[in-house]
């Protein structure tokens, strides 16, 4: 019986700091921003933009009827590009790419999905009327499809292609 205890409660130590860092990781903010993984919440706008490097192509991204605008997207290899993706409407929006490898810059990170630098996807999320930015380098060229993995919107049309030239 106290090695049961004693086991119980080794586990439960050992799970305890995973759990906290899940807990912060998947937080979110009530100003209408998705936050962004390791982004101190604290931080303004001013002061993360200072720490984060400029961009050399910006991607403004719409979301709204389950359909993406621009839904064809040209970025070049190698620079910096942020997507700031805006949801116009009440429902759950996301833009996953699958098999594009980037490298996560700045402070901005990823909003809402998780994947670390060198990701074999590029992903955000963005809850009913908000946004979500992302700035990275691309690691190779190609032509990728992204789309939205709400059940049922990548089949109604919630889809697009990302040429990186």
């Amino acid at each position: 019986m106290l090695k049961t205890r004693l086991k119980t409660w080794m586990f439960i130590t050992a799970m305890l700091p995973l759990l906290v860092v899940a807990g912060v990781a998947c937080g979110g903010a009530d100003d209408g921003r998705e936050t962004s993984h390791g982004m101190d919440p604290a931080m303004d706008d001013t002061a993360a933009a200072a720490a984060s490097p400029k961009p050399d192509h910006v991607i403004d991204l719409t979301l709204e009827q389950v359909r993406f605008a621009p839904d064809n997207i040209l970025i070049p290899y190698g620079r910096i590009v942020q997507i700031n993706m805006r949801n116009m409407d009440g429902a759950e929006h996301d833009f996953q790419v699958d098999g594009v490898r980037v490298e996560l810059l700045g402070d901005s990170g990823m909003r809402g999905h998780h994947a670390g630098a060198g990701a074999a996807m590029l992903a955000m999320h963005t809850g009913p009327n908000r946004h979500a930015s992302a700035m990275f380098r691309t690691e190779h060229r190609g032509t990728f499809e992204f789309y939205c993995t709400i059940p049922g919107h990548r089949d109604a049309g919630m889809r697009g292609t990302l040429i990186v030239s």
